[in-house]
């Protein structure tokens, strides 16, 4: 039960680390 918390956690992070690069990318393709 534990692991499939920390795995829905992990998941939830991916997310949102994913949600920041495509943001980050999108920033510097702007600017180029």
């Amino acid at each position: 039960m534990c692991a499939g918390i920390r795995l829905q956690f992990f998941y939830k992070e991916l997310t949102c680390m994913t949600f920041f690069y495509g943001s980050l990318r999108l920033v510097t393709t702007d600017y180029n």
